[in-house]
């Protein structure tokens, strides 16, 4: 999206609109070096970063660094940690919060973070790391071969010639063509993530890598992406072919459909209990890996998970390694072209207003502060975290970051789309999920996360908070724009940032009435009426006497409308609460004829702006104003309906 923003000043720290009295938000202002290796010192300069650390975090690409040798609030000195990739540099504050839910309060974490600054890391160690990890990844089975081929006696020949009919992925590499040796020695079997192997004796059996479940294909192009799950592997009805298992066993395998498994089932057998096949994207430093929320670490969830619990072949420390760094190599945003960027920044201040983001903090793109909630909170179906070998009685805050490319929904993929969580008819009996495969239906309705219903969104709300979900962590929805850069660490990236060095603060919009009443291209006779109220400024009382006054309408595509209101040219009334700015002609102000801001006296101001002989764009179904006054920058995201005459179009929030 275009920008028209003037008056933009740069502040020695960004102030976010919070309780009073403001406080400084951490921003960087300079990395050096910007590139090293591991263990490298590291000094960051800039703002906020506050005196002591206390649960403060530096993070490389989403890694925190572990050794800090200084922290003061201009100034931090760390080093880069082992495992870290390129990608960067943040500094996050963090906090707590009271948040009661029914009749539990919980405490809740709260991260801050700063804009982020690119840092490259280099080195032999890494690029070793990198290189191994990939084999480890995509060829090495660890020896599972021996437990799915001895031990379950699947029957592999049958299962690879129906190999779709199980979700299995074409390989679609050269080197992936059926027979052809990988570097350890492993056929191809002509599918992702399965190895054909033979042994000195002639016996062939079969294996799995990790991209056999965590491969999957992007929902719009369809091409593989390594991180993304397979949500069409039906692991479940390739088990149940093992006679090792009961017919009472085969039927809860049979029944977890696409994209679920029982992680239980080769450590105690348990197969009843199925979740979904977890995203192994924007899980960089997870202290949680499983939905469960138990404190596991990367390479205890990678030991388990490459060996099936069975430890035929242990994976050594640098493989452990190599599979974690090739894991963080994969962390990328899935960008989803089909969002209506207007209608996600409407949603996405609906989500933050309603304090959405008290569990699901955007803190580094996650979206998710990693907290462990209560079942008795969250409410969704008890099995998984009361039963087998994750139970803890906690569900981990889920993150956000993906989404769209990762349904089904909820940990037992029960519903299909992120509409169904939303929906209240799901709470119903009888209510059918789309994403529950047959023979696991969900009679009595689908329970858990109901507090969303307690916000009493009305109808559009929740369809702009669905947009913005199909758009996290994408700071430009519908933009391309792979390098994410976000000035102000706001959460909105600078090419669709109508405010890009300075946290927006928000600008309500009553009401906003265009009239288009222009000849033809290039005409000048439309008019523009806007009213609304401000918040208390993050920065101290408004002077529209002493700075220019910016208005900005943009939509999805470009500016509506830009004009700035020079400083002293307002006036003050004899109150000292009101400034009025009059010009007949409306030469001075880009079309303005008249603008007023009136102090109320707990602060918040109400705003009107008539502009007339003006030259405006049609700005479809959403539109963003800005009111932007020295050091503040007020936006609003609006929604706006044509007059049956054609000739007007009102906007309001």
């Amino acid at each position: 999206m275009k920008k028209a923003i003037v008056a933009i000043v740069l502040l020695p720290c960004f102030l976010l609109l919070a309780p009073s009295p403001a406080r400084c938000s951490p921003n960087i202002t300079d990395v050096s070096p910007q590139a090293g290796p591991w263990n490298t010192v590291v000094t960051i300069t800039g703002a906020g970063f506050g005196t002591v650390q206390g649960g403060g975090t530096v993070s490389f690409d989403l890694l925190d660094a572990q050794v800090v040798q200084l922290w003061s609030d201009s100034q931090i000195i760390v080093e880069v940690p082992p495992r870290a990739t390129p990608g960067k540099v943040v500094v996050s504050l963090q906090s707590t919060k009271l948040r009661t839910f029914g009749d539990q309060t919980l405490t809740l974490t709260q991260w801050e973070d700063s804009n982020g600054v690119p840092f490259t890391v280099t080195g032999v160690a890494l690029a070793d790391a990198i290189e191994l990890g990939e084999e480890g990844w995509e060829e090495e089975t660890f020896g599972n071969e021996v437990v799915l081929t001895d031990q379950l006696g699947i029957p592999w020949e049958t299962i690879l010639a129906q190999g779709e009919n199980f979700g299995l992925i074409p390989a679609d590499e050269p080197e992936d063509t059926p027979g052809t040796l990988d570097p350890l020695g492993n056929l191809s079997s002509g599918w992702v993530g399965i190895r054909k192997m033979l042994d000195g004796t002639g016996t062939v059996r079969y294996g799995t890598t990790c991209v056999f479940c965590h491969t999957g294909t992007d929902p719009l192009t369809g091409a593989e992406v390594e991180g993304l799950p397979n949500i069409q592997l039906d692991l479940g009805a390739m088990l149940a072919f093992s006679p090792s298992f009961s017919p009472a066993k085969k039927h809860c395998l049979q029944d977890w459909g696409p994209g679920r498994l029982d992680v239980g089932v080769i450590i105690t057998g348990s197969a009843c209990n199925p979740s979904n096949i977890p995203p192994h994207l924007y899980t960089t430093g997870f202290s949680r890996l499983e939905f469960t929320a138990l404190a596991i670490s990367i390479d205890a969830r990678n030991a388990g998970s490459a060996n099936l619990e069975a430890a035929q072949r242990p994976a050594t420390p640098e493989e452990l390694e190599g599979l974690a760094v090739y894991g963080y190599v994969l962390d990328q945003l899935i960008e989803n072209p089909n969002v209506d960027s207007i209608a996600a920044r409407r949603g996405r201040r609906v989500f933050f207003d309603s304090g959405c983001d008290d569990c699901h903090s955007p803190h580094l793109g996650r979206y998710s502060n990693l907290d462990p909630i209560p079942l008795s909170v969250i409410g969704t179906d008890p099995d998984l975290t009361t039963k087998g070998v994750i139970a803890s009685g906690f569900y981990r805050v889920t993150p956000l970051a993906n989404l769209w490319a990762t349904p089904p929904y909820f940990h037992d993929g029960t519903l299909a789309t992120i509409e169904e969580v939303f929906d209240k008819a799901r709470l119903k009996p009888g209510f059918i999920a789309t994403g529950t495969p047959p023979g696991a239906d969900k009679p009595g309705g689908v329970r858990g996360h109901e507090f969303v219903f307690d916000l009493k969104w009305k109808d559009e709300q929740r369809a702009d908070v669905v947009e913005f979900l199909k758009s996290v962590p994408d700071t430009c929805p519908g933009i391309p724009d792979p390098e994410q850069i976000d000035s102000d660490g706001d959460g909105i990236g600078d090419l669709c940032d109508l405010c890009p060095t300075r946290r927006d603060q928000n600008l309500v919009l009553k009401r906003g009435r265009l009239g288009f009443f222009s000849s033809g291209p290039g005409g000048a006779d439309d008019t523009l009426l806007l009213r609304g109220s401000l918040p208390a400024s993050a920065n101290g009382a408004l002077d529209p006497l002493s700075e220019d006054v910016s208005v900005v309408l943009a939509d999805a595509t470009g500016t509506v409308y830009t004009a700035t209101i020079p400083a002293g040219t307002f006036r003050a009334g004899p109150s000292g609460t009101s400034f009025t700015f009059r010009d007949p002609t409306g030469a001075v102000a880009g079309g303005i004829r008249r603008a007023r801001l009136k102090v109320r006296n707990d602060g918040t101001e109400r705003w009107r702006v008539k502009a007339r002989d003006v030259s405006l764009q049609d700005p479809g179904a959403g539109l963003e104003a800005v009111l932007d006054i020295g050091d503040d920058c007020f936006t609003a995201a609006a929604r706006c309906r044509q007059g049956g005459s054609g000739k007007r179009v009102s906007c309001k929030p």
